[in-house]
């Protein structure tokens, strides 16, 4: 009888340690309390709005209401002849009234990104509690892809006309392959927003990357530091990836780091070997059709995963500020 029961018992609570122990293995470690973290509402100030709402006729005086609000754009300027002729200019070209209008479809309303970046700087702020919320605007870039996301002086500029989707017309009629596009949605403004952080956050005199490991460690930093700003966000979103490609890397991440030691790649200088495995494109060319894009960044990230895990006493700050790559890649003991 007596094994009976024990047998009962053990049936009754293995499903229960096993719950328990896979609920423990798949919890996040990046999602920390934020119940210390004062909720402090970003407002996002819309200057595209402001702008082409205006009389390009009037615009002194249609525009001097909004001074205040929008000083870091307009300062001075706006009571010169040649700081009311650029703005005139700016307000009635074509191609950017065209982006206006396909922005204010696409963005009707903002409020799901004030209360998505509210959240997110509500983690910058766990890990930075000194910092204050950089004051938000929106804007109408001409299609600056190159840098759709711009910081100064806690400043935080978004170029809206950067995110209505990968298959927007005009990001065709401006040349942009495909592959560019991945990242041009709206699910992708918070990665943006994040990365230009962790670029600020890095020591200023931090050296340019002169080898591929520099490179990876670089581009592995700023993908950790969305790891803990965006703890809850798909890592296909972080990198802008497919979801195939992420599948490619997870599968072949041994294949492509047996690939660059076997190749002298990691403290190689050749720039034209390095831009094979961290530019973007539609793939690797080594690796073939249906391989992922930018290898590098992707190992990197791992290998910075791994260092933060093996030494978890090492701070955001101090993993940002840390200038021997060498020293990270060591102490990860990274092996895929």
């Amino acid at each position: 009888m007596k094994r009976i029961i024990n047998a009962l018992i053990t049936f009754i609570l293995l499903p229960v340690i096993t719950i328990v122990i896979t609920s423990c293995s798949d919890r996040n470690p990046f999602d920390v309390d934020l119940s210390d973290v004062p909720v402090d509402s970003i407002k996002i100030s819309r200057y595209e709005k402001a702008l082409f709402e205006t009389n390009p006729y009037d615009i002194l005086n249609d525009l001097e209401p909004y001074l205040d609000e929008f000083s870091f754009f307009l300062g001075d300027g706006l009571f010169t002849d040649e700081g009311q002729q650029q703005l005139f200019d700016y307000v009635t070209d074509n191609f950017l009234q065209e982006l206006y209008l396909d922005v204010i479809e696409k963005f009707p309303d903002l409020r799901f990104l004030e209360n998505e970046l509210t959240e997110a700087f509500r983690y910058y702020r766990y890990y930075y509690p000194e910092a204050d919320n950089p004051r938000v605007y929106t804007y109408v870039s001409g299609i600056d892809y190159m840098m759709p996301v711009k910081f100064a002086e806690n400043h935080l500029i978004i170029g809206l006309d950067m995110y209505l989707g990968k298959d927007y017309i005009n990001y065709e009629r401006a040349g942009i392959p495909v592959f560019k596009r991945l990242g041009f949605t709206p699910k992708h403004i918070l990665r943006d927003v994040m990365s230009v952080m962790a670029e600020k956050n890095m020591a200023d005199d931090t050296k340019v990357p002169v080898t591929f490991l520099d490179y990876m460690i670089h581009e592995g930093k700023i993908l950790y530091f969305l790891d803990l700003m965006l703890p809850n966000e798909q890592d296909s979103i972080k990198i802008a990836y497919t979801e195939n490609q992420i599948k490619w890397m997870e599968a072949n991440a041994r294949l492509v780091w047996t690939y660059f030691i076997d190749n002298d790649m990691i403290y190689s200088k050749d720039r034209h070997k390095i831009k094979q495995f961290i530019s973007d494109a539609p793939f690797t060319v080594v690796f073939g059709p249906g391989s992922a894009p930018r290898p590098g960044m992707w190992i990197g990230w791992q290998i910075v995963r791994e260092y933060m895990k093996k030494n978890p006493e090492v701070t955001i700050q101090e993993l940002l500020e840390e200038k021997n790559p060498r020293e990270i890649l060591n102490r990860a003991s990274f092996r895929p």
